[in-house]
């Protein structure tokens, strides 16, 4: 049971005339209220359109859709036992009584619930009026453009050759670089990918560019030093202040005296706390230096050092103690914020502006302006673009508040409900077009936001994500629309050890304020629920090295007794990052332990990929001596490193040669000597496998060479010592290789590599999900009985160099800071911007730890390191490290825990497995093929499971030939990823394949033309799209499945099936065209004539699913469409 505050917000929530922000922690429902307040609306809607839910990942989407449609078609079960359960079913009951008093049939059009991600939203928006997004004809989104924003780069940066405008602020930022093009070309293409961010702020102002920048950053410094001046005021009382201004007097007094710099020496005469202004910045970092020390600590000594010499050296006793007595309150106080502001002082700008700093700025924003307009132009000859584009277009589709277009007006009349999930996670460009969608809803009834989020789980930075405006709109609104705030309280997830301890932990490390500009967020503190289960329990496990090997080893003993201890948990491996993840998939697999790791370690890390790489490299260049010595110590060919050596010591030909003339000293007849040279057992090996190398090298180009290396590869053993999983990552490369050298017969190598880099290795299917291995940012919404969290010492990534910092307040004019000289190191504007994207990032980090956490119901296990000082003192973790966001909590644990156990050097490690190499044998065979099909008595193969006609010619048949190939390949990615200028890049491709099959010279530009056509119609009409979706569910494309009906054999190739709607559809797709008058006709007779093959298909597919089968003709060079349904062979 949830608390009387849970119940009574979770109640309110379902009022559907009243706006809402929620704050719903990990583990307490938020999807389950969301969906309540989805079937809520629509009990109050004229139509369902009128609803929108978005979230932010397709899993999401589909996970509350499913939840969605399902409680609408489960109202006749029996009432549920549970309370969230039973009140779904209720709402799900009022919601299915609307639907049919308003003829709605959501169960046969489950579409009408709109229920998709926002990028998807942007996209439809962007795409239904191209004329004003700008967008044109749709083009690809692509999740990965890094290529495009370099190819964007590039043409940016060789403008510095030309005579135009932007030549000269080119040359001034390579003059900032040292001239180095490659780290231009790198740092802006990286500030392409964040684009959304910067774009409007280089444009920011009117006036004077330098001095509205000026006078942000002196705003900037008096915001900061005012945050610094009430915090005093609130920590300290007043004769403490007056303490603190008398010293600081005294102080400065004795450095002025001295002769010696300081900053004390401002605070000459100061009585009481300075201005909060820039000119008096410098006694604010007097009163800071007098009680911090350089690493910003509170000082434990007082001496002439920090201004108070001894009485012998002319100092004052009195006064020295009123320091001391100064320090011991501030001690006394324990309030890490106040430290933290009094040394933030010491690093604010100087606002020293040097003309050259305004120079470089200006440079760098122009340079940006033309990168950006040069990405445009690679958008737009790639046929491709990215989420952030995307959602610009949209935002330019609905036009502004003075002027909006036909499609803000249509949608203005039409939506009046809007949920929106994971708001935690919305970036600037989402925030835009939330506003522009909800502008004037404030003002009028019926209108309702929703929207739902845990700002202790905003961990997305990385992806724009920022977690200001959760905190903003929570006081302000949106758009003028006030939201009610409700907090949840209830974990349904988590046992009660695991809540108590998250409360206690992350009440202390989260802050105590929640700071918009920083991304500071309070924490709010759960409820664990009452459960059957034990009450669980947090396990830390402190080291005293940084052995990663140890650390995994240790992990791992834990994670083979949690398995062995319940054999119905599960229990996944988080990492912060993949590189987390390494030791222990290395230790995994030692001990033979089977794990899930999904997109954790890259395609190219695998052995059995590197070997295809080094065939394919040698097939293409039989001149890389590298690839040569890698692919001959790959296992199918298994020679030794000793033999190798031989081998790499010849020092002239290419390695053809040298094999060549390895198997001729092997020959019969060849001197004894020249035998001696390798090995009995690397000739043995030279000699099977050599003369398939050197065949292949000499057909090189004459076939598709996918299949060439496939194809030697087999030959030579290669499948014969992999498992599934290896054969899938073989499988997912040669497929690679394949797409990549489709359109020239010898791809571009460092384009194949670069390709490859961006996969991931299959996952072990066999392994099941008992022990999954994955990132904390990849968790975020699952949940497990145990959580490991390993390396949480491990430092962070260092911080990248920048060409342009910027940030600023919620409509300011923004601050920003030009890269500097690497001879001038630093300023101090990209400082203060970098310690505020420090700050982020640490608040980020503890957020990053709250929700690895929360992923635990029963058991949380965590491993961390540091190390000790000269004296046998625990040294404080590296800072950028997660075990430092935990320190304050358990630094104390840690010391306790370490005192107690042996001394790293003394402590004893299982010992380690040493993986064998592993070859094929040298008198390996392939394997002879498998034997004949039995087949059924009376029975053989059926033939040509296709009608044929004596007046389908030659090249009809050929183009639809193509035409299936290539719609195959469109259904990979779906008709919405291929564009017009997609297409048409295809027509040299499908020109060689249709020679390929023999097609005449004179008959080719007429084919082309019919597959252009074929494929055209395809993608453009909305049946075709439909059928080639790539997001139905078990989509095959030209299926091959063998079976036996009646007691005949049957061979069958299904063009394209799917699961929509419950049902399987089984469609063949018809080149055929119709010159007659009488197309429908034609397509009745069309379909009696294929009914019987269609119906054999069905029957075939029935074996094994039983769900209802539809079948369907398409036809897309007719636009014709015919389907029926096999059960009851109804015509449609």
């Amino acid at each position: 049971m949830s608390s009387e505050h849970d119940r009574s917000c979770r109640q309110q929530a379902l009022d559907a005339g009243r706006s809402f922000i929620v704050q719903a922690p990990a583990g307490s429902g938020k999807t389950e209220l969301l969906v309540q307040r989805f079937l809520a609306l629509l009990t109050t809607v004229e139509q369902p359109e009128e609803i929108l839910a978005m979230t932010f990942t397709r899993k999401a989407a589909a996970e509350m859709r499913g939840r969605i449609l399902r409680a609408l078609t489960a109202v006749n079960d029996n009432i549920p036992d549970s309370e969230p359960e039973r009140a779904r079913w209720s709402l799900a009951q009022a919601a299915i009584k609307r639907d049919r008093a308003r003829g709605w049939e959501l169960a046969r059009n489950p579409l009408r619930i709109q229920v998709m991600t926002i990028d998807s939203f942007c996209a439809q928006l962007a795409m239904r009026l191209p004329w004003s997004s700008r967008l044109g004809a749709g083009p690809v989104i692509r999740e990965d453009c890094s290529a495009l924003y370099r190819k964007a780069a590039e043409a940016a940066v060789e403008l510095v050759e030309g005579d135009t405008p932007y030549a000269e602020a080119m040359a001034v930022l390579l003059r900032t670089l040292d001239g180095n093009q490659q780290a231009a070309i790198t740092l802006i293409a990286q500030l392409l990918a964040k684009r959304e961010q910067w774009l409007s702020l280089i444009h920011f102002g009117r006036g004077d560019k330098a001095e509205l920048l000026e006078k942000a950053w002196g705003e900037e410094v008096s915001e900061q030093l005012n945050e610094l001046s009430c915090s005093l005021r609130q920590h300290c009382s007043p004769e403490t202040l007056s303490q603190w201004m008398a010293c600081a007097h005294y102080a400065g007094d004795q450095f002025l005296k001295a002769g010696k710099t300081h900053p004390a020496r401002s605070c000459i005469g100061l009585v009481s706390l300075p201005p909060v202004t820039v000119s008096s910045l410098e006694a604010w970092r007097g009163l800071s230096a007098l009680v911090l020390t350089s690493e910003n600590r509170l000082r434990k000594t007082v001496n002439i050092s920090s201004g108070f010499p001894t009485p012998d050296n002319g100092g004052d006793e009195k006064i020295k103690a009123l320091m001391e007595q100064l320090l011991g309150v501030l001690s006394e106080l324990d309030s890490p914020q106040l430290v933290k502001l009094l040394g933030r002082v010491n690093r604010l700008p100087s606002m020293d502006f040097a003309n050259s700093h305004h120079q470089v700025l200006s440079a760098i924003t122009t340079v940006l302006y033309v990168a950006s307009a040069k990405l445009m132009l690679v958008f737009k000859a790639e046929g491709a673009t990215d989420f952030i584009e995307i959602t610009h277009r949209a935002n330019r589709a609905l036009g502004d508040e003075a002027s909006p277009t036909d499609l803000a007006l249509v949608l203005d009349q039409g939506l009046n409900h809007l949920l929106i999930d994971e708001f935690q996670d919305t970036s600037r460009r989402h925030m835009a077009l939330l506003e522009k969608l909800t502008v004037n809803w404030g003002a009028e009834e019926g209108r309702t936001l929703f929207v739902v989020g845990d700002p202790m789980q905003s961990i997305y930075r990385f992806r724009e994500a920022d977690v200001a405006h959760f905190l903003r709109v929570t006081t302000e609104g949106l758009a003028g629309l006030r939201l009610e705030l409700l907090i949840l309280e209830a974990n349904f997830r988590s046992s009660l050890g695991v809540v108590e301890w998250v409360n206690r932990v992350f009440s202390r490390i989260l802050p105590k304020e929640s700071d918009p500009f920083r991304g500071a967020v309070t924490y709010s503190p759960a409820i664990a629920q009452p459960s059957k289960g034990p009450d669980g329990e947090v396990i830390f496990n402190p080291l005293l090295d940084s052995d990663a090997r140890a650390e995994a080893d240790l992990l791992v003993n834990h994670v083979e007794i949690e398995l062995n201890q319940d054999k119905l948990i599960n229990v996944a491996i988080l990492g912060a990052t993949r590189a987390h993840l390494a030791a222990i998939i290395a230790e995994l697999r030692n001990r033979g332990i089977p794990f899930m790791a999904l997109d954790n370690e890259p395609l190219q890390r695998c052995s059995e990929v590197q070997d295809l790489l080094c065939l394919t490299r040698v097939l293409v260049h039989p001149g890389d001596r590298g690839s040569w010595l890698a692919l001959l110590r790959a296992p199918f060919i298994g020679l030794s490193l000793s033999d190798l050596t031989l081998l790499g010591e010849v020092k002239t030909g290419l390695f053809t040669q040298i094999l060549q003339n390895v198997l001729d000293s092997a020959a019969d007849g060849a001197p004894e000597r020249d035998r001696a040279t390798l090995s009995a057992e690397g000739r043995r090996r030279l000699q099977r496998s050599a003369p398939l190398l050197l065949k292949a090298g000499e057909e090189i180009g004459r076939h598709a060479l996918a299949r060439q290396v496939e194809g030697v590869w087999a030959a030579l053993g290669g499948p014969a010592l992999l498992n599934d999983t290896q054969m899938a990552n073989a499988r997912a490369y040669l497929d690679l290789l394949a797409d990549e050298s489709r359109n020239s017969p010898f791809p571009d190598l460092a384009q194949l590599h670069q390709r490859v880099a961006r996969l991931w290795a299959e996952v072990d299917l066999n392994a099941g999900d008992r022990l999954q291995l994955m990132t904390i940012h990849k968790a975020k919404g699952l949940e497990f009985d145990v959580v490991f969290l390993p390396r949480l010492g491990s430092q962070g990534r260092n911080e990248e160099r920048q060409l342009l910092r910027w940030s600023g307040r919620e409509g300011e004019t923004p601050l920003m800071a030009p890269v500097v000289a690497a001879e001038e190191s630093t300023d101090s504007y990209n400082t203060f911007l970098k310690e505020l994207d420090r700050d982020r990032l640490d608040n980020e980090r503890d957020r990053l730890l709250y929700v690895a956490s929360t992923r635990a119901r029963q058991k949380l296990y965590l491993y961390g390191h540091t190390s000790v000082d000269s004296e046998g003192e625990i040294k404080p973790p590296p800072v950028s490290s997660l075990l430092a966001r935990l320190w304050p909590a358990l630094a104390g644990e840690f010391s306790q825990s370490v005192m107690a156990k042996p001394a790293s050097g003394d402590r004893e490690t299982l010992p380690h497995k040493t993986k064998l190499f592993r070859a094929v044998d040298p008198a390996w065979t392939p394997p002879p093929p498998r034997p004949a099909i039995a087949y059924p008595p009376g029975g053989r193969p059926s033939r040509g499971e296709r009608p044929e006609f004596i007046w389908v010619g030659e090249a009809a048949r050929h183009v639809g030939s193509v035409v299936h190939e290539m719609l195959a390949h469109i259904a990979a990615e779906g008709a919405a990823a291929w564009p017009v200028s997609r297409r048409q890049q295809w027509r040299s491709s499908w020109r060689g394949r249709l020679t390929e099959l023999g097609l005449r010279r004179e008959e080719l530009d007429q084919a082309v033309s019919g597959v252009e056509m074929a494929v055209n119609c395809s993608c453009e009409d909305p049946r075709g799209q439909w059928i080639l979706d790539n997001s139905h569910q078990e989509a095959w494309s030209e299926w091959d499945l063998t079976g036996v009906e009646d007691g005949t054999l049957h061979r069958i190739r299904i063009d394209r099936s799917f699961i929509d709607n419950h049902q399987r559809w089984i469609i063949d797709y018809k080149t055929s065209d119709h010159q007659g008058s009488d197309v429908e006709g034609f397509l009745d007779q069309e379909q009696r004539r294929y009914t019987p093959q269609l119906e054999r298909y069905a029957t075939l597919v029935a074996k094994w699913d039983n769900r209802p089968i539809s079948l369907g003709l398409y036809y897309p060079l007719l636009g014709g469409w015919r389907c029926w349904q096999w059960s009851n062979n109804e015509l449609s």
